[in-house]
Parts: C-alpha cells; structure tokens; sequence
C-alpha cells in the first residue's frame, strides 16, 4: 500500500469515527433529556466540562509528549517513554486526589467531586496508552511498556 492510499483510508477511517461519534450524540440528545431533565442535563454538562477542563491539569497534557517522542525515530527506549507518561499520570492523580475535596465548595459541582475524580482517573488511565498507541508503528506499544504495579490497582 503506497502513503496516498494510507493516507485516503486513514482519512476515512477518521472521518466515520468523527461523524459516528457526532451522529450518535444527536440521536441520544432525546433521551438524555427526557430521562435527566433540564437540571440533571445541566449537571452532566457541568461535570463532563469540569472534567475535560481537569484533565490537562491533572495529566500535565502528558500525552502529548508521549505521542511526540514516541513517533521520534531517534528515541530507542519507545517504551520507556509510555512509563514515564504513566508515572505521570499516577502523580497527578495522587496529588489531585487531595484537591478533590476543594471542588465540592464550587456550588455547580458541590457532591460530584469524587465522580469528577474517578472520571480522571479513568480518562488518565487511557490518556497515555492511547496516545502512545497511536505511535505504535514506531515501537511504542501499551502491550510492550512496563507498567508499574500501583497502576494495576487504580
């Protein structure tokens, strides 16, 4: 497959998940609606904007340098680079972890702190590997990193 078909399928590819993802929020938009209400939809919204606003503090926008030295092709130890990515993540979960309790005081997010939390924890325990993934032609693969065994039990 010479780059211009790669290219044309990728593109493809990317576009169906762009327009999928999109479609399907259309369609769900009724039914979130009418089973939360207008308060409860208001929540979610908070908390998913909260959350996505978050998650570069927390993370440190560390995906984006797994991503840029896992695609360098002068880096050898590809996998060494996911570690660090994942340690962290660890670290600023653990240290967001004792700021959790700040965000209830904000009136909109008061009694979802820990669901924000365990949001970021989730979103952070994919943020590298997914990134790095994307790098996979290159050698940096999440099956092959070394994880460290706190992470296991996130």
């Amino acid at each position: 497959m010479n780059k211009y078909q790669k290219l044309a399928s990728n593109t493809f590819v990317l576009a169906l998940g762009q327009f999928g993802s999109k479609f399907l929020v259309y369609v769900m938009l009724r039914f979130y609606t009418s089973w939360l209400g207008a308060d409860g939809f208001g929540d979610v919204n908070n908390i998913i904007n909260a959350s996505a606003l978050l998650i570069s503090v927390v993370t440190l926008s560390i995906n984006e340098g797994v991503l840029r030295y896992a695609l360098d092709d002068t880096i050898r130890k590809k996998n060494h680079v996911l570690s660090i990515g994942i340690n962290v993540a660890l670290i600023g979960l653990v240290i967001f972890a004792a700021f959790v309790p700040l965000i209830g005081m904000i009136d909109m997010l008061s009694g979802y702190q820990w669901l924000i939390y365990m949001l970021q924890r989730e979103a952070s325990r994919e943020y590298a590997p997914s990134t790095c993934g994307r790098g996979e032609e290159s050698g940096c693969t999440p099956s092959t990193a070394p994880l460290p065994p706190s992470w296991l039990s996130c």
